[in-house]
């Protein structure tokens, strides 16, 4: 299973092409996490649902390319009419959350999803992009509601730079479908393969356990054995001692 936790090394070879050839930023999105932000939508009174985009950058030939292949939603960061207002708590949990599902991964944009029929202006939160994703190349991804129009932009000198299009990458994304179903989201997940994706789900949480339970049964079985090692040690120390006190 490592191998599938290690930054995609090469450009993908399955794609699809969505919108326009860009020259400026060459932009490739994991399918999983493509459909999982097309289907994220505000329920329960939000207004908005928002998150970060992960995955690795490179440049060849002066020219960036960014592979996205995860997005973990923040908790606790947006407030009515549609704004957006971050946290030191929201960041520690969201960070907390990279290293145990997205491990290797770094923050390359965010995400902000709106309810379906709203119309969401890079504008509004230019404010926060400056300030928390401030670094070359940042992607602010917007969706507003399911199957609603997306737009993807980075920040340029003038203001925002909104891109042509990119480009969807297929591979066995696990850690995505593995975040996914904690969330409760693989019902969104236009698969055809939902059953056998829990399935093997389950069986590595499974495993997972079972290697926890070994691996607390060998540490009990060490101390045990350091238990009695201890003791035997100590015994022969009061028998070395009365033999010397006799001689």
């Amino acid at each position: 299973m490592g191998e599938l936790y290690n930054p995609y090394p090469r450009l993908p070879k399955n794609i699809r092409q969505i919108g326009e050839r860009d020259d400026v930023v060459k932009l490739y999105v994991e399918d999983y996490v493509n459909t999982y932000l097309k289907r994220l939508y505000p329920a329960g009174g939000q207004d908005l649902r928002v998150g970060l985009l992960l995955g690795s950058a490179e440049s060849y030939e002066g020219t960036p390319y960014l592979f996205i292949d995860g997005a973990l939603e923040m908790e606790n960061v947006t407030a009515a009419g549609e704004k957006v207002v971050f946290s030191e708590a929201a960041w520690r949990k969201a960070y907390q959350g990279i290293e145990e599902t997205f491990p290797k991964r770094t923050v390359q944009g965010w995400f902000i999803c709106g309810a379906p029929g709203c119309i969401l202006s890079p504008l509004n939160y230019w404010k926060q992009h400056g300030q928390y994703f401030g670094g070359k190349n940042q992607l602010m991804y917007l969706n507003s509601g399911i199957d609603g129009e997306e737009a993807l932009y980075v920040a340029s000198e003038d203001g925002f730079y909104r891109l042509k299009g990119y480009s969807v990458y297929y591979e066995r994304n696990q850690m995505m479908q593995d975040y996914m179903i904690l969330r409760k989201d693989v019902h969104r997940v236009e698969t055809g393969s939902g059953d056998r994706v829990i399935r093997d789900f389950r069986s590595r949480m499974e495993g997972r356990k079972q290697e926890a339970v070994s691996r607390n049964g060998t540490i009990r079985t060490l101390g045990t054995l350091f238990s009695v090692l201890t003791v035997y040690v100590l015994s022969g120390g009061v028998v070395m001692f009365n033999n010397y006190q006799q001689m």
